[in-house]
């Protein structure tokens, strides 16, 4: 739908979001069918993350196509919309397709194919999406959700 963001369109987000917003737990799994809004509430949830508690994000699509031509464009929109969120975004040579730094935090979007991606930044946040896409073995280093779980370890 065109316009900003209703989460009231996927009602059965909102509680998800506020458990991931709240920090009372560990993890939070969808499972949901395609084109449902699983990705929008990763958005959502790392803008409120980004916007009132800065802490790094680590966001994982299933490959690097999804990643650059799906979503980082709706992080810039995400980043370009919420008037609290632009003016916290450092632009320039700092800010690259995977690497977007806000608050003083990084936000890294890194795809399931790439270990070093997987395991360069800690992340105070992390999502993996599409994980059903994804091959059970980064380059022989271990299973993306294993990879990822270790960055909130650090």
């Amino acid at each position: 739908m065109p316009g900003p963001r209703d989460p009231k369109l996927t009602p059965y987000v909102i509680e998800p979001e506020r458990v991931v917003a709240s920090g009372s737990s560990r993890r939070v799994i969808l499972m949901l069918r395609a084109q449902t809004g699983k990705t929008d509430a990763a958005l959502d949830c790392a803008g409120q993350l980004l916007d009132q508690r800065p802490g790094p994000i680590l966001y994982v699509g299933p490959n690097k196509q999804f990643l650059t031509e799906q979503f980082e464009p709706r992080v810039m929109s995400l980043l370009g919309e919420a008037p609290t969120l632009t003016a916290k975004v450092a632009r320039g040579k700092r800010m690259t397709k995977t690497r977007k730094p806000v608050a003083g935090v990084p936000a890294r979007l890194a795809h399931a194919g790439s270990s070093a991606a997987l395991k360069s930044d800690p992340a105070a946040l992390a999502f993996i999406d599409e994980y059903d896409e994804m091959k059970g073995d980064a380059d022989e280093q271990g299973g993306p959700f294993g990879l990822v779980e270790r960055r909130g370890d650090t």
